[in-house]
């Protein structure tokens, strides 16, 4: 995880057994340091969004808001790394009924806004920060 994660969530998931190691200013940084050690111990690396097991399950999430309320038209959900918004797409899709899917994320780290009206994230200065829940 990168600088910038809170006490209260590193211990939170200390709490649920994972080593917590934080390294970096970013995500990129953090990621890349985590791909190497993932190499070097013969480690499985688990992306929560580029991972098809992971995207499927957190699909599992519009599923169930449908069986609860079937007559939305509607569904948001945050935007990040795009995991949960690509498995609720596609179970929205599967489940057909028309519920449209709204994304939505901070106005100061748009990056999945920016990629999509065709902007470079490689040209983009990145800034380092953190949005972080209670």
């Amino acid at each position: 995880m990168c600088q910038g994660i809170t006490r209260r969530r590193q211990h939170g998931i200390r709490r649920l057994g994972a080593e917590v190691r934080v390294f970096g200013s970013c995500f990129d940084e953090a990621a890349a340091h985590a791909q190497a050690l993932a190499a070097q111990h013969g480690w499985r690396l688990l992306s929560p969004f580029d991972d098809v097991d992971v995207i499927a399950g957190q699909g599992t999430m519009a599923l169930e808001i449908l069986e609860q309320a079937p007559e939305l038209d509607t569904i948001v959900v945050p935007v990040g790394g795009g995991g949960l918004a690509a498995g609720c797409a596609l179970a929205l899709e599967v489940a057909g009924g028309g519920c449209r899917l709204l994304l939505a994320e901070p106005a100061g780290a748009a990056d999945a806004g920016w990629s999509h009206y065709g902007g470079d994230q490689a040209g983009r200065q990145r800034r380092a920060l953190a949005c972080n829940t209670r």
